[in-house]
Order: structure tokens, then sequence, then C-alpha cells
């Protein structure tokens, strides 16, 4: 018996004041398998080392009920190595516990510096070492201890942002340094495989563009002329697909009033700096603050994962589980849910509804790309599929830019040929699901 289930929100407005996407035209990869294990790549970037036992319960449950696969975590040296030497890893050792024990995958983001380990007078814990020495030593004792519960390791967060977390010079410079980053990165990588061979090691994710610091793509072109082991070094380069601070335009956008860059080609500006590497995305998400209401930044996240694994990237970490107490600006207002302590269902917010809906759909399915073509679509529609691996299950997102279209989707088009008749269909900017169950095999 076949079922089509769509599900639908109300339709919500773009950003007022910005152009749409105009400069370029997204790749319609058609129907081949693009990522496998689709769901394996929702990801959330969190924060469970700065909570007690009982809230980091709370967020490890709410996680889990979102149908979360893995998550982005903080793995810091100045927790655990307060001064040379005196090693203390109570912290570290209960998130990576009740991540691992919950059955997340773990990306650990291994970073930052530590005040005893620079020079600068200046320094905390933002500042690199003078000697990366120092900091392989901890990313490899880090991956000897967490064998087994942690194999991916990203090599510090937004390194090309150096007045927030590379700094160097008082006062620091504005932007991150690549040169120093290569050689941190790569001792830090030589360590972490040499105690498991198995581990995955990230370049860290960088901010995509350049507002005034080193933009990721030349950022990592940069280091890797500095230096030659850089790139093979690496097993994934991760990056953060942000055009503007606060981000406020949806992830097609290119070309607008703040110089935004749509999501594939900032993809294709990544692989160019680091060919044959693969691409992750360690962080992405919106606040809902100013122009961006809470309906709307549900609506850009969802396109966002869809069109990352569309054009192959399969993790996609969105930034954050909760928003901060003080939502005063706009870093305390990216959560999937609202602040609170009890984080139960009363307190998520659209996104995190949006992020269950996207879970289950996609669960057990391939990403097969882009699909408009194969579905006979308009321009200005959008759509992206999954199929399960013996093609008799498929899940369809659907959306625009800009206002509502009505759309058939034709029976002929390879959907599920069992339907009988084509679909009618109203497309809006928020993303409707066509999910088709118990399909004959799609050939």
């Amino acid at each position: 018996m076949t079922r089509v289930r769509f599900a639908t929100a109300f339709a919500l407005g773009l950003v007022a004041g910005c152009k749409p996407a105009e400069t370029s035209v997204a790749p319609d990869l058609g129907q081949g398998v693009v990522v496998a294990d689709a769901a394996g790549g929702v990801c959330v970037s969190v924060q469970l080392d700065r909570y007690d036992a009982d809230h980091r319960a709370a967020m490890v449950a709410a996680l889990q009920g979102m149908g979360v696969a893995e998550i982005r975590n903080d793995l810091l040296w100045s927790n655990v190595e307060s001064a040379r030497d005196v090693w203390d890893w109570t912290t570290e050792d209960a998130w990576v516990n009740a991540a691992s024990n919950a059955g997340f995958g773990i990306i650990a983001m291994t970073a930052y510096g530590n005040a005893w380990a620079s020079s600068d007078p200046q320094a905390d814990s933002y500042y690199p070492p003078d000697d990366p020495a120092d900091f392989a030593t901890f990313a490899g004792m880090a991956a000897d201890r967490y064998a087994g519960k942690v194999v991916r390791f990203e090599i510090w967060n937004e390194p090309n942002s150096g007045f927030r977390f590379w700094k160097v010079g008082d006062p620091p410079a504005v932007s991150g340094d690549p040169v120093g980053y290569a050689n941190l990165f790569v001792p830090a990588s030589a360590a972490i495989h040499a105690a498991n061979p198995g581990a995955e090691v990230q370049v860290g994710g960088t901010f995509f563009l350049p507002t005034g610091i080193i933009g990721g793509a030349d950022f990592v072109t940069q280091a890797a002329v500095a230096n030659a082991g850089f790139l093979s070094s690496a097993d994934a380069i991760a990056y953060h697909p942000y055009t503007s601070y606060p981000p406020r335009v949806g992830p097609e956008e290119s070309g607008g009033d703040a110089g935004e860059v749509a999501i594939w080609d900032m993809d294709s500006a990544m692989r160019t700096a680091a060919p044959g590497q693969g691409l992750v995305i360690t962080e992405a998400g919106w606040p809902s603050w100013g122009t961006v209401d809470e309906q709307t930044q549900a609506d850009f996240m969802l396109r966002g994962f869809a069109l990352a694994q569309a054009d192959g990237v399969r993790d996609y970490c969105t930034y954050t589980l909760e928003d901060f107490e003080d939502t005063s600006n706009p870093e305390g207002d990216f959560g999937l849910y609202h602040y609170g302590t009890a984080l139960d269902a009363s307190q998520r917010k659209p996104a995190g509804d949006a992020l269950q809906e996207l879970s289950t759909n996609i669960y057990g399915m391939d990403c097969n790309g882009r699909a408009e073509k194969a579905l006979g679509l308009p321009d200005g529609v959008f759509a992206v599929r999954w199929s399960s691996p013996a093609g008799n299950t498929t899940a369809t997102m659907l959306w625009t830019t800009s206002g509502t279209q009505t759309v058939t989707v034709p029976e002929a088009a390879a959907l599920c040929p069992a339907i009988g008749s084509a679909l009618t269909m109203s497309v809006s900017e928020t993303p409707q699901w066509l999910v088709e169950q118990d399909c004959p095999r799609l050939e």
C-alpha cells in the first residue's frame, strides 16, 4: 500500500530589503546516491561541558528526542592542563561519557590555547601556544584517552577569526594567522593519528566570508602554501557557511546586500582550496533575532541542511541546542530550544520541531541530490530527494525562496508510480515534505 504524507507549516517571507539569489545556479545532481546514511549527518553543535550533570542529562534527552545522530562539542585544553603537566580530565570525561553512552557520534572540537603556554603578556586561552608541541601533547593524550568514544577531532574553531579565537598581539590582530595555524595543525594531527590511527582529523571550521578577516577558502589555501604537510595531514576540511553576522538571509542567497554567497558556491570554493578533501559543516545556524523570526529560522536551517547534503556534504552541525539566558544580542538566539532548565517539548522552537521531522523523514535513507529536473518543477522551486537503499521509500523536500507556487509533480517523475496520478501542491518558503512509503522498487 502506498502512503503519501505531507508535512506543512505556515509560510513566511524572506528578510525585507535583501536581494534574492541571482548570480549563481545550483547544480541539479539527478538521482544518483550523493551521500549515504543521510540521517547520520544530523548533527548539533552543543556545550555539554558547560553544565551540571542534571542539565547535561536533559540536553542529551532533548537531542535524542529530535533524532540527532552526532554532536560537536568543545574539548578544551585549558580545562585539562591548567598548568604545565597538571592534568585534570574531569570536565571533559563527563561530557564525552554522556555523549558516548547516549550513542552519539562525536566531533571533538579540540582547542584552544592556554595562557601559560604563550609568552604574550595579554595571553588568555584564545592565544595559541608558542610551541605547537605543547598543544600536540594534549591532542594526542585526548585521542588516546577517548579511543573508542571519539574518532573525529576538529582542530580549533574559526582560526581565521583572530580577534575572537586565534589571538596574536596586543591588541589582537583582526584576522587569524594561516601560517601559525598550519604549523599547529600538522603536529597535532600526527599526535592524534599516532594515538588512534583510525581517527579523522579535521581542519578547524573557518568562518567563510572575508568580513575584515581572511575568508575560509583563502585561509585554507594560505595554510597549505605555508606548510607542505598541511593538507596531507588532514582527513577532512570543516567550514562554517556564514556570509554575514548575524546570519539573516537564506542559504540560497547570492550577491545580496551583504555580499552573500550561496551554499553550493561556498562548497565549491572550499573544495578548490583543498582538492580531494571531504567537507564537513561543523557549525551553521541562524538566530531568531531581528528580521529572522522563529519560523524563518527553522526554514533556513532545513534548507541549508538539504542543500549541503545535495552537494555531497553529509555532516551538518546546527548551532546550537538552546538559547542563552541573555538574548539581548543575536548570539543568544541560535538555539533549537528556548532558554530554560527543563528542555521539555514546550520550550522547543519551530527549528527543533523541524529538525525532528527531518531526522524522522530521512532515517535509513541516502541523499540523491537535487531533483528539480527529475520532477519537472518550474524555476524558483527547489527540491532535494532522499531514498532508501532498496529504493522503495522516498522523501522529497520542496520549497521556494520567495512566495508561494502551485506545482504539479507528474506521475512519470520517478517518485512513486503506484500513486497512479499526478500530485498538485502549494510550495512556499517553509519546506514541505512528500514522503512515499512501500513504493515499487525504483529503477
